[in-house]
């Protein structure tokens, strides 16, 4: 429900900002998701868009999921690794646009790493970097166990 009153507050507030610019490109967009299912504002940046995409579904299949792949040892192995990256998943998505802020460097960088960058950078492109690794390490995975994401 906050979702839909954040989404309404935030075109209101468009509209009163600059209500003609606004009104159009929002007319456009609405125009564009009816004829073809997406709008433009989605191919700005494809890769967050399928990680908004991706993260209800994925969570909806930590649900439902009752096999697992055979390389696991378990089902709960199985569970607990796709827990796992609906939380890593969730980081990519919150801190998309806010790199600089990313929460847990420490998760993706080791010690070492930690250790030399702190000494030539500041703490904002130390969490970028371990940013992208969370990214990284996320297709990878994503990359070799998407034909498992079935049940």
């Amino acid at each position: 429900m906050s979702k839909i009153i954040e989404i309404i507050s935030d075109w209101w507030y468009d509209l009163i900002i600059n209500p003609i610019h606004n009104v159009k490109y929002h007319t456009k967009w609405f125009i564009q998701r009816r004829i073809r299912g997406f709008d433009d504002r989605e191919i700005w940046n494809i890769d967050n868009t399928f990680y908004k995409w991706l993260l209800p579904r994925l969570k909806r299949f930590s649900e439902k999921n009752v096999c697992y792949p055979c390389r696991y040892k378990s089902m709960s192995s199985w569970q607990k690794e796709i827990i796992n990256r609906v939380k890593q998943l969730e980081l990519i998505v919150n801190y998309d646009c806010s790199e600089h802020e990313f929460p847990c460097p420490d998760k993706y960088l080791t010690d070492k790493q930690l250790t030399t960058f702190s000494k030539t950078m500041d703490d904002g492109q130390i969490r970028y970097i371990a940013f992208e690794k969370c990214v990284e390490n996320f297709n990878n995975w994503f990359n070799k166990n998407i034909n498992d994401l079935w049940y």
